[in-house]
């Protein structure tokens, strides 16, 4: 009789220890000489065996079984050839002694350590999948091999461990990864201006080999060109920069961050799309109209920053549109009419008259934080925000003007009773009136 190791799912040995013999894939067999006390250090076996595992949410849905055979290639397991079942990881051990059999024993786990090399691989892949995602929901060309090299295979791997890990950026990484991991901290204006104090924080952190505070970029002399602008529209803001000496310089070092080019456009617009994007990819009507205007902007750049979208949301954030755009073949006929991606990309659409398509502080967004990067939203996406939102409020709400170069004004702030808020709100905000929490 020969030894063999199997990965095989939870449910699976539900049936196998109820019905006494399960079938399994031969492929996914891998023979040794019984020995379990030297498989901890056995590294050929153990990548041979877990190559053939498909992605799972949690290590108590696999368990590993030593079994018996007389065969050499088996493809059938019964239940009194088991002699050993091995859990991924010590709290899948935990887990399952809880829901088999008390009189199954169970092992302590032979390779601890790679359920979290597998679910970082997991994460990489899912990665990668989220660009392709984008890619066939949008129909975009070229194709998705001409601008996959912005990011290398490393940066992905270093965003995916640092996401696994709740880690933050920091040491010699590509621009890129600063940029992907960024998230905005500082009270930035919420016009199409704060992305570029967005793009000036990213810069800092990647010039200082970590992330720094937002109030370090006060200090800097972007920063300070920038509270000045009265211009906000993002083609506007670039041309003011590029007449500046300051301006010039700040954007020929972002530029040179990459070797793809325009790298502080590519910024802006994934700093948008992603804005845009904070609940996973959804071709409505307010999506394609950023996209529409982020790809009119800057068609070339355009492309490069929905791929980094891709990679940013993953699989997991981009599946269910992309399984509507196809759709797949499985899905029933549809009975309404949905948006089609042509609208958002290929076709040329022109902006609706409450959308200024050359500024994206007039495109709908969702929530109303004034920390984070938004735009102006319509009545239509105004009133289920609003109405969700408000109902959770504490009265009076505080309420302060904020400046073109987006600082509050100073004194007392506006106490704002809950029958005002209802009725003027939209007058509030056409004010320049925006809420504090001090």
């Amino acid at each position: 009789m020969k030894h063999y190791l199997t990965i095989i799912r939870k449910s699976e040995f539900t049936d196998l220890f109820k019905f006494g013999y399960q079938f399994i894939n031969s492929d996914a067999v891998a023979e040794f000489d019984g020995n379990i006390v030297g498989l901890q250090d056995n590294e050929e076996l153990r990548d041979k065996l877990f190559s053939k595992v498909n992605p799972f949410d949690y290590s108590f849905t696999l368990v590993i079984i030593h079994f018996q055979s007389s065969l050499d290639i088996p493809n059938k397991v019964n239940i009194e050839d088991v002699l050993h079942i091995y859990p991924l990881d010590h709290e899948a051990k935990r887990e399952i002694e809880i829901s088999f059999d008390t009189r199954i024993r169970i092992e302590s786990p032979i390779w601890n350590q790679q359920v979290h090399n597998l679910q970082e691989h997991f994460l990489f892949e899912n990665s990668k999948k989220g660009a392709s995602n984008v890619w066939r929901s949008l129909r975009l060309e070229p194709s998705i091999e001409d601008v996959s090299s912005i990011v290398t295979n490393s940066d992905i791997k270093e965003l995916v461990h640092e996401a696994f890990c709740d880690l933050r950026p920091e040491g010699t990484l590509s621009f890129w990864v600063y940029l992907l991991r960024y998230e905005r901290h500082g009270f930035f204006p919420k016009s199409s201006l704060g992305y570029f104090y967005d793009l000036v924080n990213i810069f800092v952190n990647f010039k200082s080999k970590k992330e720094q505070d937002p109030e370090i970029i006060e200090t800097t002399g972007i920063y300070g060109l920038l509270e000045h602008l009265e211009v906000e529209r993002v083609s506007e803001i670039f041309e003011y920069l590029y007449e500046q000496q300051i301006g010039k310089n700040f954007i020929d070092q972002v530029n040179d961050c990459s070797s793809i080019p325009n790298v502080s456009k590519i910024a802006i617009l994934f700093l948008i799309l992603k804005e845009n994007c904070k609940d996973g990819l959804k071709l409505d009507s307010a999506t394609n109209k950023i996209l529409d205007y982020a790809k009119d902007l800057y068609p070339q750049e355009f492309i490069y920053a929905v791929y980094l979208i891709g990679i940013y949301l993953g699989h997991d954030h981009t599946f269910e549109c992309m399984y509507e755009q196809l759709p797949l073949p499985i899905f029933k006929e549809k009975t309404c009419v949905i948006d089609s991606p042509q609208s958002a990309i290929n076709k040329d659409v022109s902006a609706p008259s409450s959308v200024d398509s050359n500024n994206i502080q007039e495109h709908p967004i969702s929530k109303d934080n004034s920390h984070k990067p938004s735009v102006e939203p319509t009545l239509f996406d105004h009133d289920e925000a609003f109405n969700e939102e408000a109902s959770a409020k504490v009265f009076p709400i505080k309420m302060r003007k904020k400046g073109r170069n987006g600082k509050l004004a100073g004194g007392k702030p506006k106490l704002v009773s809950k029958e005002e808020y209802y009725k003027n709100y939209n007058n509030l905000i056409q004010q320049g009136y925006v809420e504090v929490k001090k």
